[in-house]
């Protein structure tokens, strides 16, 4: 197949592209770097919490989830709202499935690693039986890189994408864990970027931004086929689109700035 000649963007939307480069970094820099991916094992938790809770017990869910929503809206951890979100949590430990990961994130965010620890650690604890070691690795170096140790975490990512890549069997399964494994690879991919960033290489950091563009299949066909899945790389792209400007356009704008 014939590779597409190289899209450009139109001339505003190149602008607005360069023009929140480094913003776009500053926002979701830490997202991109602290990201759990366990997103299938929330869903999992939650679909098995929802259906053992009483009609009592779904108050305190409705309550956690209430209290999280006002403890995660200030700009700031505000320490009586997180106190008003643990309660219900401290009386159904099986709610940290849910709102353990959210909440640990936001305090990594937020530049709050201690009181991050425990919260990834049990993370850490409640998924290891459910999960293949994959998804306890990409965890395990959230951590590493929540203490700052990118050059370590740099190269640990490097060896999960080898190793995903590697394991046929992994990706033959094809049952609930394929698409949440292209999700994994698929921030594995960014969290590479990211870290090649944050330790200052630009080489490193143009080439994991080109592969992340062929195996997401966003120019043409991808490089990993049997590992894709469009909709997995359609939600990384969700989460990272600032108004009109996508995660791609972004994409070419940082690779012209490290090449110029």
């Amino acid at each position: 197949m014939s590779k597409q000649p190289e899209e450009q963007l139109p001339i505003g939307r190149a602008a607005f592209a360069k023009a929140f480069c480094a913003d776009w970094i500053s926002e979701h820099s830490k997202t991109i770097l602290f990201s759990f991916l366990s997103l299938f094992v929330l869903s999992f938790c939650l679909f098995q919490l929802m259906g053992k809770f009483s009609v009592g017990s779904k108050s305190d869910y409705l309550e956690a989830q209430n209290a999280f929503s006002v403890w995660s809206e200030g700009e700031e951890s505000d320490p009586k709202a997180l106190k008003n979100l643990e309660k219900p949590l401290s009386r159904h430990p099986e709610l940290q499935a849910k709102f353990g990961n959210h909440i640990a994130q936001r305090l990594l965010s937020l530049g709050e690693t201690k009181k991050a620890d425990g919260y990834i650690s049990a993370a850490l604890k409640r998924t290891r039986e459910l999960t293949t070691p994959y998804y306890s690795r990409f965890t395990d170096n959230t951590l590493a890189i929540s203490h700052g140790k990118f050059e370590p975490a740099l190269e640990e990512a490097k060896r999960l994408k080898a190793d995903l890549e590697q394991d046929d069997a992994f990706w033959e399964g094809r049952d609930k864990f394929v698409k949440s494994g292209t999700i994994l690879y698929a921030y594995n991919l960014l969290r590479i970027a990211a870290l090649e960033r944050q330790v200052g290489s630009k080489e490193g950091e143009l080439k994991a931004w080109e592969e992340l563009v062929k195996n997401a299949g966003w120019k043409e066909r991808p490089v990993n086929m049997k590992m894709y899945d469009p909709e997995a790389y359609a939600l990384l792209a969700q989460n990272f689109t600032q108004g009109d400007v996508s995660l791609l356009d972004f994409i070419e704008q940082r690779k012209k700035e490290l090449t110029q």
